[in-house]
């Protein structure tokens, strides 16, 4: 599991806006990368 925190250090700095929006957009077209919310994930989890 990979989480990001989008601090104001990094998204609110402008230079890095470009940056960030390339990293983010390249996991996002990556089809073996899930990208998932918390209710995503405990649905997928299961019961218990």
């Amino acid at each position: 599991m990979l989480s990001f925190s989008l601090t104001p250090y990094v998204s609110g700095q402008p230079f890095r806006t470009a940056p960030m929006r390339a990293v983010l957009s390249a996991l996002g077209a990556d089809p073996n990368l899930w990208s998932a919310g918390a209710s995503e994930i405990a649905d997928a989890a299961g019961p218990g």
